[in-house]
Formats: structure tokens, C-alpha cells, sequence
């Protein structure tokens, strides 16, 4: 932060244009028109002209000096104005440090809370009849999922979205909507699965009776991505009561897994849109000291 004081070339000129033309007028008031020289009869020119230059040096030694106390005061004006921004510019670049690794924890934390892989195990314990230890699983799960997508809408410390975090928290939503749907469709599917493998017979009356108490909970926020992917839900509400209701419903259970590989898809994406908004945030705060 410079802090030097000079004259400007125009603040120069403006001196040498007074010095120059300034003592020929003067002269002539002082020695001619002075009141003192005629009401004395003093008219002595030596002593006026020595009494106007030491006035002119005087004068010209005043004028410089309320140029440079004029220049002076604003160039503080400037650099307290100035220790000001750099001092908020810290302060806010500190609060946004804290902010973004906090950030930073949280996008980690919702990377691996779409856990793809325990679906492995969860479709292996369908298929080994480990009902309970699959519905310990998706619980979990769920509980982990609630309320999952709204958190990123209050996550970013601006009202106003910029195109990075909009398209993140659009990947967002649609990972985990695909996500908690699938979740929901099997926790609505497991306790069927387990009372008809205990060997008790499933009718059409209870399936239906069944399907509409877990309705509500299950089309909640259920709107996938994928337009012809149907959830088990609606599936089994166009079962007839002819169906043999145990293979049908393992049927669409196993066409309902097969959809988890767009999740794949979703979750790199979801990858790349993540690192695309940390780049985004690190280069917002950065801008704070260099501007």
C-alpha cells in the first residue's frame, strides 16, 4: 500500500503559472495602489518589491503546502478505505474457509450415504430368504435417506444458485429419489416375502389390504427419473385375484432390481457434479484475495 505524496503535473503547472504571472499585478498594487505608501508618502521600490517577494514566497509556500495537506487527507481517505475491504475480505474468506470444509464433510458424507454396493448384499438376502437381515439393512438405510434431499438446498450460502450448484443439486434429487424409491419398494416387499416363506398363504384381499396401508408411505416423493419404470407398489395394484400372487410378486421384485444399475450411472455423475462445485466454491473464496 504506497503511501508517497506528490505533486501531479497539473498541480505543478498551476505553481509555475502563479509564479510567473502573479508578482507583476501584485508589484504593481503594492507599489502604486498601497494604501500604506499613500497615506505615508512611503514609495521606497526596493523595500516593496522585497516585502512582495518575501509575500510571494510566502503565498507560494502556502498554496503547495494546502495542495499537499488536500492530496494527504484524501490519500488516507483511500487507504483507510482500503485497510477496510482488505480487513471484511479476511474476516469473510475465514468464515468461508470454515464454511467450505464443512461443505467439503457433508457432499463426503451424501457421497456415501448412496451406499450401491450393500444392495448386493440386500439382493443376496432375498434370494437366501435373509429377510430379517435385510430389512435391518434397508431400514438403515431409509433412516439414513430421510431428509437427505432437501439438505442441499440449504447447504450453499447463497439465495441465488449459480449454474455448478444447480446442476448439483439436480443430480442430487434425482439420485435420491431413485434411491429411497428403490429402498421404500423393497421394505414395502420384504414382510411379504418373509411370511410367505414361513409358509403362511398370502390372499388377494390381504395383499390389497397391505399395499393400501403402506401407499401413502411409499409414493411419498416417489417420482422417478426413468418414466417407464413402475414401483412394486403400483405393479402389484394391477395384480388379478387369479395370479398366483407368490410368483408374481417375485417377478416384479426381479424386474424392479434390475433398474438399480441407473443408480450406477447417477452416482458417477453425482461424482462429477460433487467435484464440480467444490472446484466451483474454492475459486469463489479465492476471488476474496485477489480482488
Amino acid at each position: 500500500m504506497k503511501s508517497t505524496i506528490t505533486l501531479s503535473k497539473k498541480n505543478v503547472m498551476q505553481v509555475i503559472a502563479l509564479s510567473a504571472l502573479l508578482p507583476i499585478p501584485l508589484n504593481f498594487i503594492i507599489i502604486y495602489l498601497n494604501p500604506i505608501a499613500i497615506f505615508t508618502n512611503f514609495y521606497d521600490k526596493a523595500t516593496w518589491i522585497t516585502f512582495c517577494g518575501n509575500y510571494m514566497g510566502g503565498l507560494m509556500g502556502g498554496i503547495v503546502s494546502l495542495i499537499i495537506l488536500n492530496k494527504t487527507l484524501k490519500q488516507t481517505s483511500i487507504q483507510h478505505e482500503e485497510l477496510k475491504r482488505i480487513q471484511i475480505n479476511t474476516i469473510t474468506y475465514t468464515q468461508k474457509q470454515e464454511w467450505l470444509n464443512n461443505l467439503k464433510i457433508r457432499l463426503t458424507r451424501n457421497l456415501r450415504n448412496i451406499d450401491l454396493y450393500i444392495l448386493n448384499t440386500v439382493v443376496s438376502d432375498l434370494r437366501l430368504h435373509e429377510y430379517d437381515h435385510c430389512k435391518e439393512i434397508l431400514q438403515k438405510i431409509n433412516y439414513e435417506l430421510e431428509n437427505q434431499v432437501t439438505f442441499s438446498y440449504f447447504d450453499f450460502s447463497e439465495t441465488t444458485f449459480s449454474k455448478e450448484e444447480e446442476k448439483f443439486i439436480m443430480v442430487n434429487k434425482l439420485i435420491y429419489l431413485e434411491y429411497t424409491s428403490l429402498i421404500r419398494d423393497l421394505l414395502y416387499y420384504v414382510p411379504l416375502a418373509a411370511n410367505i416363506h414361513k409358509g403362511n398363504p398370502l390372499t388377494y384381499e390381504e395383499l390389497m389390504d397391505y399395499t393400501l396401508s403402506q401407499y401413502d408411505y411409499i409414493s411419498i416423493n416417489n417420482h422417478s427419473q426413468y418414466e417407464l419404470q413402475k414401483s412394486i407398489i403400483l405393479q402389484v395394484q394391477e395384480l388379478n385375484p387369479n395370479d398366483n400372487l407368490k410368483e408374481e410378486l417375485e417377478r416384479i421384485v426381479e424386474k424392479r432390481l434390475t433398474f438399480r444399475t441407473n443408480l450406477y450411472q447417477l452416482k458417477k455423475e453425482l461424482m462429477e457434479v460433487t467435484h464440480s462445485v467444490i472446484h466451483y466454491e474454492v475459486e469463489e473464496i479465492n476471488k476474496l484475495l485477489i480482488s
